[in-house]
């Protein structure tokens, strides 16, 4: 029964002792395929059912909506291809009690009626109703959307006047979260990791409120696709596609899309990884330490040709805005920022009703591997190099000669350096051989977190995960149950965000104060939107979801200031020859005394790194004066070592 059409007027139909096959041969009721082109026209009917079982069928009468006098050819033709029941009155189905019938070993509820097939996300409730002979039994009779969903979930979020503004919030929100991504992703800041995961949980948790709202509203566009998993720019962020079942095509798009995308930029940090050490090594500023105290058989800069001027200028640029971290801690860097959406996504293709071959083999194997990446680093850095080659020794406060605003310059110093730097530890050719592999090609992973907690990025990509499959869980089920899957999905989220919030309280792990401070601040934030959403105020959750987006942005934003505030001791500028009397007398004899041995030593240091260098007898003069705060540097470089 590929295409049939059929219309009841003023019939009441009565069922007794059936079961799902002779229902579906009697009634002829619309399946729930695009496969079949069936529809119903129902006038004034009346079920009376009785003793029935019915195993195996998504609803009993697929999804129905009013019949309109003046519909074109073309809206008949796309609803008939919907299987659309078109009623003029409220269907009535009569039994005698909620226990009288079954529905997949379970009495059968309102919510076994209706439900969406294909791409049609709402069903509207009204259209049917269950008369109950047994007053003591009815409860199967209120038709809320879901069996067994909490009531006050369902009736506050179709009473919220504002619906339509937190639907806006949230999509704000994810603009927000999206551009948090992308600046984390540019600057590799691995320490907003922590963070961004509780962003996107609780775009997640606005998703699924709205979807809850959507499938319980009266009206609306059945074929919107909206509120599908993978459609938040934050989830996808190249929003892809696939052509697999409606609902899944974006979630499906997400896993590859965001696999391309990490692996992408993780290749494009290791080349500009590989031509900042180019440029360091055939490129060298003759302004730079070692020109000043030896001669090295390099080019000047003045005998630079355009072409080597030009290219050196474009890769100092590209290297200051694009990452430069290699290969292999760039993957993780990168898709810690994407795991969650990604474990979502992998949920909803293999859990989904409308789930298909490519869907669950894209989530098995994207899902598997992206899982694997953070696993194998914690082997290798907790297993295999345990302990860690490297320690942490506290940074030195920077001086105010190095700011270019002195006011707010501490401020910014406090909140966005670093409080440790990692350092290689160990004796003999072997050990630093070791140290050398770890610092240059793993210690991104962890740079952004405290001695002795290298292994939080674990943690944060256990949370992740954890977050991504409560999220995408709760998307995967049928537009019955959207309603109990916000509740839960929300809850766990809320719950996971708790978690975080506390382990960031107590450990500490974070190097920089601010990363730690936006982290702890966008975990509660988390938790106070779940909470806000559980307690049917889903616009008060979206304006909590959008501050603690502006709130993550904030430390990223503050980096580059600080970055701008502080100048780097190799590019500070000579003294003005106005300025040369305001250096004292004494500092004058010293560097006039340590001249030559700073001299020999660099000679010597050059020597060893495998750099050519002749010793020259320089007499102090006055344009080394005017060096004095480059020369304090390299005395301390040179005493420290």
């Amino acid at each position: 029964m590929s295409s049939v059409h059929l219309e009841l007027d003023g019939v009441t139909i009565q069922g007794a002792d059936l079961n799902d096959q002779e229902i579906r041969d009697g009634l002829s009721l619309a399946p729930a395929s695009s496969r079949f082109e069936t529809t119903l026209q129902l006038i004034n009917v009346s079920l009376w059912l009785r003793r029935t079982t019915s195993i195996s069928l998504r609803s009993l009468l697929g999804n129905a909506t009013t019949m309109t006098t003046a519909a074109s050819a073309s809206q008949q033709a796309r609803w008939r291809s919907h299987n659309m029941v078109f009623v003029s009155e409220p269907i009535i189905l009569t039994i005698p009690s909620c226990s009288s019938n079954l529905w997949d070993g379970a009495p059968m509820t309102c919510a076994n009626v209706l439900r969406p097939v294909d791409g049609q996300r709402r069903v509207n409730w009204s259209l049917v109703r269950i008369e109950v002979d047994d007053h003591q039994d009815d409860w199967c009779a209120t038709c809320c959307g879901a069996s067994l969903t909490p009531l006050f979930v369902t009736r506050s979020l179709l009473a919220q006047p504002h619906a339509q503004h937190s639907t806006t919030l949230a999509g704000v929100s994810s603009a927000v979260t999206a551009a948090v991504l992308a600046l984390a992703m540019l600057t590799s800041s691995t320490g907003v990791a922590s963070a961004v995961p509780r962003l996107q949980g609780m775009v997640g948790t606005l998703r699924l409120a709205a979807r809850c709202v959507a499938t319980s509203s009266d009206s609306g566009d059945d074929s919107s696709s909206s509120n599908y998993a993978g459609t938040d720019i934050s989830d996808n962020p190249l929003f892809l596609h696939l052509p697999v079942a409606p609902s899944l095509s974006y979630a499906a798009g997400a896993l590859l899309g965001n696999t391309l995308l990490v692996a992408g930029v993780a290749v494009v940090s290791h080349t500009m990884s590989l031509l900042r050490k180019w440029v360091n090594r055939n490129m060298i500023d003759t302004n730079s330490f070692v020109s000043q105290f030896s001669t090295l058989d390099l080019k000047p800069q003045s005998s630079l040709s355009w072409y080597q001027m030009r290219l050196r200028t474009f890769a100092a640029l590209c290297c200051s805005v694009l990452p430069t971290t290699p290969l292999p801690a760039s993957l993780q860097c990168q898709q810690g920022f994407l795991l969650q959406p990604v474990a979502a996504a992998a949920m909803v293709c293999l859990l989904s009703s409308d789930r298909g071959p490519l869907s669950v083999l894209l989530a098995i194997i994207i899902g598997v591997a992206w899982i694997a990446v953070p696993c194998t680093f914690m082997w290798v850095l907790c297993v295999k190099y345990s302990p860690l080659p490297l320690t942490t020794i506290a940074t030195r406060s920077a001086d105010t000669m190095h700011f270019r605003w002195v006011r707010g310059g501490r401020m910014l110093e406090w909140l966005c350096t670093e409080r440790e730097e990692w350092v290689a530890t160990g004796h003999g050719r072997a050990a630093k051989a070791t140290s050398r592999y770890v610092k240059l090609r793993l210690s991104a992973v962890f740079e952004s977190y405290r001695g002795g907690r290298h292994w939080y990025f674990g943690v944060d990509a256990l949370q992740s995960v954890l977050t991504g499959v409560a999220v995408g869980a709760a998307e995967s089920v049928t537009a019955a149950d959207v309603c109990t899957a916000a509740v839960w999905g929300t809850a766990c989220v809320g719950a996971i965000a708790a978690v975080s919030a506390v382990l960031c309280i107590v450990l500490q792990p974070h190097v920089v104060r601010f990363e730690l401070l936006a982290a702890v601040a966008v975990s509660l934030l988390a938790v106070l939107a779940a909470v806000l959403i559980l307690a049917d105020d889903a616009n008060a959750s979206g304006v909590v979801s959008l501050v603690a987006s502006v709130a993550e942005l904030l430390p990223l934003v503050a980096a580059l200031v600080w970055k701008c505030c502080h100048v780097h001791r190799s590019t500070t500028p000579h003294l003005n020859v106005d300025q040369s009397e305001s250096v004292s007398s004494r500092g004058r004899r010293s560097i006039a005394c340590d001249q030559r041995s700073v001299c020999d030593q660099s000679r010597r240091r050059l020597v060893v790194s495998g750099l050519r260098c002749k010793t020259t007898t320089r007499q102090p003069t006055e344009a080394m004066i005017q060096q004095d705060e480059v020369l304090k540097a390299l005395l301390e470089c040179i005493c420290r070592k």
